[in-house]
Parts: structure tokens; sequence; C-alpha cells
């Protein structure tokens, strides 16, 4: 039904509709769209993740490893191409 209102409100064919929406269904899951999905539901109840943006732990573990070497903050930035502020919160997530 919702394909039929869409294809006469945009005045086009439900089958270049439904299409489209394969297209884009095929795109999602190429991405990896439907893994991330199956991620946040475990058990039929929504995992609880922390609020904000996932740390990158391939960065957090190159940012540590700077700093056991003894490089500053602003050597580690340089070194790995990322800005100072991204550092400071790297490094300092590494003391929790």
């Amino acid at each position: 039904f919702l394909t039929l209102a869409l294809a006469t409100s945009k005045g086009e064919t439900i089958d270049s509709l439904l299409r489209q929406a394969r297209t884009e269904l095929d795109e999602f899951e190429a991405d990896g769209g439907l893994d991330t999905i199956t991620n946040q539901v475990k058990d039929g109840e929504l995992v609880t993740r922390l609020p904000g943006r996932q740390i990158d732990s391939q960065r957090l573990e190159n940012v540590l490893k700077c700093k056991a070497q003894g490089m500053t903050q602003k050597m580690t930035a340089e070194s790995l191409g990322i800005s100072k502020q991204t550092v400071n919160k790297l490094w300092t997530r590494g003391k929790e």
C-alpha cells in the first residue's frame, strides 16, 4: 500500500520504486547496515551504549603507543596526522 501511495504521489511506477528500494537495501546490506542493526539488539532488547561517538580503537591504541614511547601530545598529533584535540581526548581516555 505504501508503494502504491508513493508511486501515485511521485508519478512513478510501482516497479521503478521497488527496484530503487531493492538497490538501496542491497547497498545498505553491503555497507554492513544489517550487521549493525543486528548488533544493536540482543535477546529482543536494545543494547545500551554510552552516548556520543564511539572511539576508534585502532586510533586509541596508536595514541597510547606514542604516549608510552614518551612522545608529547603535539608530536603524537603530527606523527599520526590527527588533531591535537583528538590526541588529548584519547590520551586522557587511556587513563580509564
